[in-house]
């Protein structure tokens, strides 16, 4: 049998998602006083989106991501990738969200607990409206935002 493909010993495989894809951006509002997002915004408008869906309600990993985690274990998968959405750590005067940094750190425990390794993204197309409104990426606000995010999410 010819080998077709191989991968060093230490290659880690791993599985990904981000979070405005499956959360459930209106249970992060709801629930933490998040703030919208651009894909939201950009979802909304006619003919963008097929059937115009939305990151309003994603699988809900918002409530249900203990069974989430128990099915990353059941792959046997140890290395996971998602998103920390910069529209749920900081509130639109760049304060801490005490709520979704509570709900982030009960997720990434349950995570660790199950021995699943995470890699952190900091930005994956999510960034909050109010901010695409003063300019975006051409703001430094938003750069300004971004600094406090990452310093949030080392922490």
């Amino acid at each position: 049998m010819k080998k077709i493909l191989s991968f060093p010993q230490n290659f880690n495989f791993g599985v990904a998602d981000a979070d405005l894809q499956v959360i459930g951006e209106q249970a992060t509002i709801d629930n933490e006083d998040s703030q919208p997002t651009i894909w939201r915004n950009f979802a909304e408008q006619e003919g963008r989106v097929h059937k115009k869906h939305s990151t309003n309600e994603g699988i809900d990993r918002y409530n249900r991501y203990k069974e989430d985690v128990q099915l990353i274990k059941k792959l046997g998968t140890k290395h996971y990738r998602t998103s920390i959405s910069m529209a749920r750590t900081l509130t639109k005067d760049k304060k801490v969200n005490e709520k979704a940094m509570k709900w982030y750190q009960d997720y990434f425990k349950e995570l660790k607990k199950n021995g699943i390794t995470i890699y952190a993204t900091l930005y994956h197309w999510e960034l909050p409206q109010h901010l695409s409104e003063m300019g975006g990426w051409k703001n430094k606000k938003t750069i300004e935002f971004l600094v406090e995010h990452s310093r949030l999410v080392y922490k």
